[in-house]
């Protein structure tokens, strides 16, 4: 028997802080079938950068991440993760800097 899993990870943007000049957006990744593979981000619409777990290792189906973004203003991130089998599920969120 297998499983079929064509469900694309639930990214929640669980907090957000201001850390000197630098905002910084706490992410969960979370699927419920498969392990996370990569997380990327995209900051107004530029290339996509991978974005780490706090531990250091995509392999888990709940991941931590940390989105740290220098001197961001008002900012659009957007968010993508994709699980091993390749399913993939995406979340924006703006960032306004605080004074």
């Amino acid at each position: 028997m297998f499983a079929i899993d064509n469900s694309a990870p639930v990214i929640q943007i669980s907090g957000r802080r201001v850390d000197g000049s630098d905002t910084v957006v706490e992410i969960e990744v979370r699927d419920d079938m498969s392990a996370i593979s990569t997380v990327e981000y995209s900051v107004d619409g530029q290339e996509w950068t991978p974005l780490y777990p706090m531990d250091g290792i995509a392999d888990s189906p709940v991941e931590q991440f940390e989105l740290r973004l220098r001197n961001a203003g008002t900012t659009d991130a957007m968010i993508r993760a994709t699980d091993v089998l390749n399913n993939t599920g995406g979340a924006s969120t703006g960032v306004v800097e605080q004074p």
